[in-house]
């Protein structure tokens, strides 16, 4: 059975989606009312080398390194991680993961900033594959996480109101791209898993 939704994340080295070199990407695939721990259990993390991008023609900026530079050492762990590997293979895990956690045609794949996250995709794609057909997802449910947030809360800002208390109550981490999947999962699941 196909899985209600997707989400993804990336952690980037730059502000600027087309030359944008990743350091980590997130995913979790399920269903509405499933637990932190579920999703955690079955979800998807990887930390990416930059080398290899940047002989892509990727490259990050000053601007964003100096961000890095103020977040908190938590957050900051994902640029000295030593377990990382090729955005080439990061790629070709998250297409076996999505295939393994069952993503179909009918699940929705939710992103908190298509306009970044799915360029990056599709640019990384273009770049290593020559184009961009090999989505493991299908494109045309691909949905931003923001406008969902805001109908859903009847908000302008892209959080639900107790955004901070269920973030604070699941113990995530700023800036992991794992655990940012699942700080929009539980805005959104709190909202539509009592609709379903």
């Amino acid at each position: 059975m196909n899985k209600d939704f997707l989400f993804f994340d990336f952690e980037t080295l730059s502000n600027k989606p087309l030359t944008a070199p990743i350091i980590s990407m997130g995913a979790i695939a399920g269903n509405w009312g499933d637990s932190v721990e579920q999703l955690k259990e079955t979800g998807f993390y990887c930390n990416v080398r930059t080398e290899e991008q940047m002989e892509l023609g990727l490259k990050p900026n000053k601007e964003t390194l100096k961000w890095w530079l103020s977040q908190g050492p938590d957050a900051q762990k994902v640029i000295g991680a030593k377990n990382k590997i090729t955005i080439q293979e990061c790629l070709q895990l998250f297409s076996s993961w999505c295939e393994l956690s069952e993503i179909g045609q009918n699940t929705k794949t939710w992103i908190r900033a298509p306009h970044f996250d799915m360029i990056i995709f599709e640019n990384l794609q273009n770049k290593i594959y020559g184009s961009s057909d090999h989505y493991p997802f299908n494109h045309w449910k691909v949905r931003d996480v923001r406008t969902a947030i805001d109908l859903l809360y009847g908000v302008d800002n892209g959080y639900a109101p107790n955004a901070r208390d269920l973030i604070a109550d699941a113990g995530l981490v700023e800036h992991n791209a794992l655990d940012d999947c699942i700080k929009d999962y539980l805005q959104m699941n709190q909202m539509i898993s009592h609709m379903l």
